[in-house]
């Protein structure tokens, strides 16, 4: 608690671990506020009404608190005399624009019947403070629908996106060359374009750790496995005594197929012929309610195995394999019989083997074996059980366990994760310890290199071949799709930008390998193979869109769930919480619900709006949720459920970092954006129609992108925002105390330039506050000084090491410049402002998140700093007094003479 005593006034404000929360304002001397000399039942007025019901002394004691609580950054003032308790808002609220129409709460006189002590335990609880009582008990009764609320594509209509015809030999180019890879004509390209690595290479950061694959927590027991570890999926123990069981599991379009063809293909031939496999593709087997599963999939097994070994029916094998039966019929009742009549004989026993090999179940068992003692295993793969029925799973994997066990082959099926996880919320796949293995999706760059590279290098000796040849003028085909594959090739791998929208479409896609390669096909029919290369800002209005499944791919971040209400950044700010705001440990790890909603608490976001923005979050693929599967067919429909965790997907690191502030982006969000100012509404609506009139007579082609990129739409909606944002604010104490907003509005602010740029506005006068402990200003008045201490740079410091760590020597000169002007304890957030402000180029800022996990990893041990913890959630460093013994180590030259005093 600080106090501070003026002439005639006693404040107090109120900290919970150190952040303030709440001034209390009451009197020292002097003639305090009387009684009101109104009586009212309700428990909420307007502060006019305060002001006349409690007259002039009330007033200028609300002066006096309206000035802390600018001075403070608090929002909320309690105000009393002893007796009266009154608990009003003092920074204005979106919508609003003179304080006295804000709402505040009158709890009544303390000394009589009427005190509504229920209330005023309900907001002013330490603990429910703590969790933003206060934030949202302000929000209920100060909460204002804007005046104009207005939507253009509800008059405008949704913008027509039409492309043009469709190039054959590109759609051609696609079909034979961007496809599945199984198909035995297709098995050269089997050979050539496998990607066996799922490395990441080409990422960096969060998003590399974001679009890493791996096994999701409803799938605990299963192993992860890269496409290069085929020798695990087929052992040389295949066929053995008791046979195995192998789900492989992993995201939709991940190359589940590809990788088991491609295991087997390549365990025939180390393994020369000593392996027969037999692949079942459900897909395409008809099933209505009538249908004998277990009959029909030992039929498919029946078909597969004649296919595979025809000699297997031939009398010869027969009797090999049925030796024991022919033996004991032989000996059996009819043995005199058959010693004298050597045609009854063969006709008994070519009746028995028919009988033997009608029944599956025991052919299989007896033939299986048969093989397995000539050293054949033999592998039963059971493709696309995704495809049907959850009773037809349930007992296809029934099937898999007896057919295992009997006859002692190898079992694999594949299926999704969302086919997993039902099949264990069923409780059918919990019942065999089966080996389950999660497949890593592929490296895309190397997916889209080898398959260009099997284009320029390999094509002659696809099996396809003559076909094309006799089909089509195949010298004008293969140039034409040489010109398909350059364009990729430049686009992907060799622009400086290739990186960057192949990480967007990596997001879009998020593991599955086959919406990539749609949504590549889509965008190139869209773009063409026009010398020009694809940049990012037109790739982002493709996706925006509906060219893939009849909708965007993309969705509007900006759009509030409840358009009424000023919540524009709602979404945005649940993002960077997550990215900026709190460790990166327990974001990997998720964040709970209600901690998300308790953040959302301290801006004022009302918890319904909260929930359905998390809810859409999720629908649109921005983030994941931890307890169901992200497969579309399941994130589509989600609904919020009390104890699902979140983290970012992949697709929101990308949009934060980026998208959210392209121009085509900000175009195009527009028209479905809720506008709450008449003369903005009206300037974008002007603009897109217009343009509606372009896209009407030009179709979705790149030209008309390029129109878009020349209207003044996107600087309208820039500019709106900005002016929104100001209205959008957490609390100045929250926002420079608490580290999870800290850190959050640091991001905001820096997109909050960008949107400026965007509208073309002036750019902000730079604040440059003096540097001072979170915490030190709670505790007592530390001497302003405009004059900060300066530090020199060393001219080492760009190639300045501390072990292996280049953050290291940054964070150490950070710490000393903080110390120097009289900052003694210094958060992550506050360590990374000083590194970007002097020592890094202002185009390659470093990264909160990053300097914070340098901080606990290896800087935390070096001999030169100190920490404490400031709160439950906070933890401050230092350098400690001797800092100029380490100066010359780290840096190579002798440490600055500075006062003693500043040391």
């Amino acid at each position: 608690m600080r106090e501070k005593q003026g002439i005639s006034n006693l404040d107090y404000l109120l900290s919970i671990e150190n952040v303030p929360r709440l001034i209390v304002e009451g009197k020292r001397t002097g003639v305090t506020f009387n009684s009101s000399s109104k009586n009212s039942p309700r428990n909420n007025y307007q502060l006019r009404y305060f002001r006349t019901a409690f007259r002039q002394p009330f007033s200028r004691i609300v002066t006096q608190a309206e000035k802390y609580a600018h001075e403070t950054g608090v929002k909320y003032a309690l105000i009393t005399n002893g007796g009266e308790w009154v608990l009003l808002q003092l920074l204005l609220a979106p919508g609003y624009t003179d304080l006295n129409d804000l709402r505040g709460y009158y709890f009544g006189n303390l000394f009589t019947d009427n005190f509504n002590f229920e209330l005023f335990w309900n907001i002013l609880y330490k603990p429910y403070v703590d969790s933003g009582s206060l934030e949202s008990s302000f929000a209920e009764i100060n909460i204002k629908e804007a005046d104009f609320v207005e939507i253009p594509s509800a008059k405008i209509g949704q913008l027509r996106w039409q492309t043009g015809g469709i190039d054959s030999v590109l759609r051609d180019f696609y079909d034979f060359f961007f496809g599945e890879i199984t198909d035995e004509a297709r098995r050269n390209m089997l050979e050539k374009c496998f990607v066996a690595d799922s490395r990441l290479n080409q990422f960096r950061g969060e998003l590399n750790r974001a679009l890493t694959d791996v096994a999701p927590t409803f799938v605990p027991e299963a192993m992860d496995i890269d496409p290069n570890e085929s020798e695990l999926l087929v052992t040389q123990s295949s066929g053995d005594q008791k046979g195995r069981v192998v789900i492989v599991t992993g995201s939709v379009g991940c190359g589940k197929t590809t990788f088991v063809t491609k295991s087997l293909v390549k365990a025939r031939h180390e393994q020369k012929g000593k392996i027969l496999a037999l692949k079942i593709d459900l897909r395409d087997e008809v099933e209505d309610q009538h249908t004998n599963i277990k009959s029909d999939l030992w039929k498919y097994v029946a078909e597969q195995w004649r296919n595979a070994r025809p000699d297997a029916y031939h009398n010869e094998t027969l009797r090999k394999i049925f030796g024991h039966e022919l033996a004991d019929l032989r000996r059996g009742p009819y043995e005199s019989v058959f010693d004298q009549d050597k045609l009854e004989l063969a006709r008994q026993e070519a009746s028995k083997l028919k009988d033997l090999l009608n029944d599956p179940e025991t052919y299989f068992k007896k033939c299986w074996r048969y093989y397995r003692r000539k050293e054949i295993g033999i592998v039963v793969f059971l493709d696309n059980v995704d495809r049907r029925t959850k009773p037809y799973q349930e007992q296809v994997y029934n099937f898999t366990h007896k057919l295992a066990r009997e006859t002692g082959a190898t079992v694999i099926v594949t299926m999704r994760e969302l086919t997993f996880f039902h099949g264990r919320e069923a409780g059918f796949l919990d019942v065999r310890p089966d080996t389950v293995f999660h497949l890593k999706s592929p490296n895309l760059e190397q997916l889209l290199s080898r398959r260009i590279t099997y284009i320029e290098q390999h094509i002659k000796q696809d099996h396809r071949l003559s076909t094309w040849k006799k089909t089509r003028d195949w010298e004008s085909f293969y140039k034409e799709l040489l010109i398909h594959a350059k364009v990729l090739k430049q686009v992907f791998l060799i622009d400086g930008q290739g990186r960057e929208i192949l990480a967007l479409l990596g997001s879009v896609a998020w593991h599955d390998v086959r919406f990539f390669l749609i949504t590549l096909k889509q965008l190139h029919f869209l773009l063409g193979s026009s010398q020009s290369n694809w940049s990012k800002s037109e790739i982002i209005a493709a996706l925006m869109a509906p060219i893939v499944r009849g909708r965007p791919i993309l969705g509007n971040l900006y759009q509030p769930s409840y358009p009424a209400y000023q919540n524009y950044f709602l979404k945005i700010r649940v993002l960077l919480l997550m990215q900026h705001g709190q460790l990166q440990h327990a974001t990997r790890h998720g964040t709970t619900l209600n901690s998300i909603i308790r953040f959302l608490r301290l801006y004022g976001y009302q918890e319904r709006w909260s929930k359905d923005a998390l809810q859409e979050l999720v629908q649109q693929r921005f983030l994941e949720c931890l307890e169901v599967p992200v497969a579309e067919e399941f994130t589509k429909n989600y609904q919020l459920q009390d104890g699902h965790s979140f983290r970012p997907s992949p697709l929101a690191y990308d949009c934060t970092e980026s998208t959210i502030t392209d121009s085509n982006y900000l175009a195009l969000i527009g028209n479905d954006l809720p506008f709450h100012q008449e003369y903005s509404y009206k300037k974008y609506e002007d603009i897109i129609k217009e343009f509606s009139e372009v896209l009407m007579n030009e179709g979705l082609t790149r030209t008309a992108i390029e129109l878009l990129n020349e209207t003044h739409a996107s600087r309208v909606v820039a500019k709106y925002l900005v002016e929104m944002l100001k209205n959008e604010q957490p609390s100045k104490s929250l926002a420079k105390y608490m580290p999870e907003i800290a850190g959050t509005e640091r991001r905001m602010e820096e997109i909050a330039v960008i949107l400026r740029q965007k509208a073309q506005l002036p750019a902000l006068p730079e604040s440059t506050p003096k540097q001072r402990s979170l915490f030190d200003l709670i505790e007592t008045d530390l001497n302003e000084s405009s004059d900060a201490h300066q530090l020199r740079i060393p001219k080492t410091m760009a190639k300045a090491r501390i072990g292996k760590s280049g953050y290291a020597p940054l964070i150490f000169w950070a710490l000393v410049y903080l110390r120097l002007n009289g900052n003694l304890g210094a958060s992550g957030v506050e360590i990374t402002e000083v590194i970007n402000k002097y020592l890094v180029n202002d185009n390659i800022p470093k990264a909160s998140n990053n300097v914070s996990r340098a901080l606990r990893n290896f800087v935390e041990s070096q001999g030169w700093l100190t920490s404490r913890k400031a709160s439950a959630r906070l933890k401050v460093f230092q350098v400690k007094q001797n800092w100029t013994e380490y100066w010359q180590e780290i840096f190579g030259e002798p440490a600055p003479r500075i006062d003693k005093n500043a040391n």
